[in-house]
């Protein structure tokens, strides 16, 4: 039984490789996910590859796609799938997956709310220099922007309420602030909760400001966080001890029973990861938890924070067209 499947659909993945060479040596394998293709059809080859122990498409990835896929750009970074094969690879999986027809989900929808936030005129200047010219004066120095992949980050940073000076995202040495719309925003959600409430971040930037309005000791999960210290943070939790507890999705995406210790979750920015998304959202919005779910997300208007947003929904679009297909492909199936 492999939990969170889709997490293999890495090709080059040391985990994925390593269990498909070791598929052979079990009669049955299942695999369990909420999100089976979170970017595309392409994350469903290698968690078949292991289901099914190569039968179902072979072993080789590169071959799979080659006759399924053509490269949608000059490096072939993307591919995009021929016409016809989308379907021709939904109806090849089909008679291996079991999902959960919508009239047996017992939780229901969580509750999304979308909180807007303006920049400040002098950030929003910022923010278009950036945009603009993929540089802003702000510190000693003036900031620059390597390229525009590196321009995008910086204005994520920005929407967020800062820009790092250097071209990462975790390591950086120095934060420069440009404004204090989302901190405004996270002392309004701190002072109005109404229970437990987890609080996702993306970026240390982000952490450290949550330590500034809640404590050094603010407990969360993510980098930087023992294993035992991250047992004992997620018990405290869900005995109900944690009025507020920070969570990055990278780190508590998946796997984690956190729907005992409260309803309530706030996000102080879209992420990118349509997977990320969904289920770090179902850390708390699962099997056992009895309130409704309450879901705040702080946009920050007319910024990359947009973006983010119209590429998870998207990407989540295509996630339940796939579902809806195989439910009505078992439908069929029970019919006949």
């Amino acid at each position: 039984m492999i939990d969170e499947i889709s997490r293999l659909r890495n090709p080059k993945g040391e985990r994925a490789k390593a269990l498909a060479k070791q598929a052979h040596r079990f009669k049955m394998i299942w695999g369990l996910s909420g999100t089976l293709r979170p970017s595309g059809p392409e994350d469903l080859f290698m968690p078949a590859r292991v289901v099914t122990k190569g039968k179902l498409w072979g072993r080789s990835f590169y071959s799979w796609r080659k006759a399924r896929f053509y490269p949608a750009d000059y490096n072939g970074y993307t591919w995009s799938p021929f016409p016809g094969a989308e379907d021709q690879i939904n109806a090849d999986l089909a008679p291996y997956v079991a999902t959960v027809a919508e009239g047996e989900l017992i939780q229901p929808e969580p509750t999304i709310i979308f909180d807007k936030v303006q920049l400040p005129p002098d950030a929003r200047a910022q923010y278009d220099d950036m945009e603009r010219k993929m540089m802003i004066a702000a510190g000693d120095e003036p900031i620059i922007a390597a390229n525009a992949a590196v321009a995008v980050g910086k204005l994520a940073q920005m929407a967020n309420g800062f820009i790092y000076d250097g071209g990462g995202i975790m390591t950086e040495n120095k934060t420069v602030p440009i404004h204090g719309a989302k901190r405004e925003w996270l002392e309004d959600v701190i002072e109005n909760a109404t229970g437990p409430t987890l609080l996702i971040y993306e970026y240390q930037a982000d952490l450290a400001l949550l330590r500034e309005l809640l404590g050094e000791k603010f407990p969360y999960l993510g980098a930087g966080i023992s294993d035992k210290q991250a047992a004992f943070n997620i018990d405290e939790w869900n005995a109900g001890l944690i009025p507020f507890m920070g969570l990055h999705p990278a780190s508590g995406g998946h796997g984690l029973n956190l729907q005992h210790g409260g309803s309530d979750m706030a996000f102080i920015g879209p992420i990118w990861s349509p997977e990320y998304w969904e289920q770090t959202i179902a850390r708390i919005n699962r099997s056992g938890q009895k309130r409704q779910v309450i879901v705040r997300v702080c946009v920050a208007e007319q910024t990359v924070d947009e973006l983010k947003l119209s590429r998870v929904f998207k990407k989540m679009s295509a996630q339940e067209a796939f579902e809806a297909y195989l439910r009505a492909r078992q439908m069929r199936n029970k019919a006949a």
